[in-house]
């Protein structure tokens, strides 16, 4: 058996964002939020264990219920239909911060006892969108002792790692908001039907998640299209001083100025969407963007410092 105390852990992309759907599609604000569950799965080997998919298995509005049966079954006819490797499970914190409470060892030691050397991941939803650090909105923890049931001391792990591609992050998270502007459920948990009888509690819960859907789909394919361009012109300069051949200094400084305001504008473009916008999922996808942006705009700046000390130096040897 493989002891997820040691070894990295490593998320696929694609798994946090069915995470992130779930709780969102059952969290409006402290007193519309739901808890959710769900099961990870993946890979693992002797250095590492990969989460490559998470399936949404249930929600209730009791906070910190103990896992029952039902779960349980949910989830071994879930590994079973699809033949995966479980690695972990899930839940929501809403509004109280991704700790690992008593309550939450009793029952990872639960899972624990059907599935051997798991991890437990804690996500609060509402402190999605807020500029908290990733690795702050979720926590990833296991029992140090297992052996000693629910009273074992918590070990958090490593921190989340996930790797994703720009494009792959926009077109997910556009995809939420066009399910959004269907009025369509996010994500389904597993049994589900698309078009299930809903409580009126859930309706209320998702009806909160409508609101301005095509305007923002247009503005993200927009503000996407602009990040990817500049994206482009920062590769184009960097290359220019990676080679110095035939170097214009000149024209590089300009071209630096130019898009060092045009990523400012846009910059300003999108925290104003992101303030103005009431929908959380919209929202993420502008943040997302956003903080993509902010990465290049530091690049160019290192580059700027990097070419004015270059400058410095070819005159200093004059």
């Amino acid at each position: 058996m493989h002891n997820p105390q040691h070894g990295k852990l490593v998320f696929s992309y694609c798994s946090l964002m069915d995470i992130i759907r779930h709780t969102l599609r059952f969290t409006v604000h402290v007193k519309e939020s739901l808890e959710v569950r769900g099961v990870l799965t993946g890979t693992r080997d002797s250095e590492r264990i990969k989460v490559l998919g998470a399936m949404p298995i249930s929600h209730t509005d009791e906070l910190e219920s103990p896992l029952d049966e039902e779960f349980f079954e949910k989830v071994e006819k879930y590994q079973n239909k699809n033949d995966v490797e479980i690695m972990g499970w899930y839940h929501s914190h809403p509004n109280r911060s991704p700790s690992f409470t008593q309550k939450d060892r009793l029952n990872h030691h639960a899972f624990l006892s059907r599935f051997p050397d798991t991890i437990a991941l804690i996500i609060d939803p509402l402190m999605i969108g807020t500029g908290v650090p990733f690795t702050h909105l979720m926590r990833v923890f296991t029992l140090s002792y297992p052996e000693m049931g629910g009273k074992s001391p918590a070990m958090e792990l490593d921190k989340i790692k996930v790797r994703a591609e720009f494009g792959g992050v926009v077109k997910s998270l556009v995809e939420m908001v066009e399910l959004s502007k269907r009025r369509q459920p996010p994500i389904l948990e597993f049994g589900e039907d698309s078009d299930i009888t809903k409580t009126r509690r859930v309706k209320k819960v998702e009806n909160g998640r409508q609101g301005e859907g095509s305007s923002n789909l247009k503005a993200i394919e927009s503000f996407s299209s602009m990040v990817l361009k500049e994206k482009v012109q920062l590769a184009r300069i960097k290359k220019g001083m990676d080679s110095r051949k035939g170097l214009d200094v000149t024209r590089l400084t300009k071209e630096m100025r130019t898009l060092k305001i045009s990523q400012i504008s846009l910059s300003e473009k999108i925290d104003h969407r992101i303030h103005r916008t009431t929908d959380v999922q919209a929202k993420i996808a502008l943040c997302r963007i956003r903080d993509s942006l902010t990465r290049d705009m530091r690049r160019l700046e290192a580059l700027i410092d990097e070419q004015y000390i270059s400058t410095l130096a070819e005159l200093t040897r004059m």
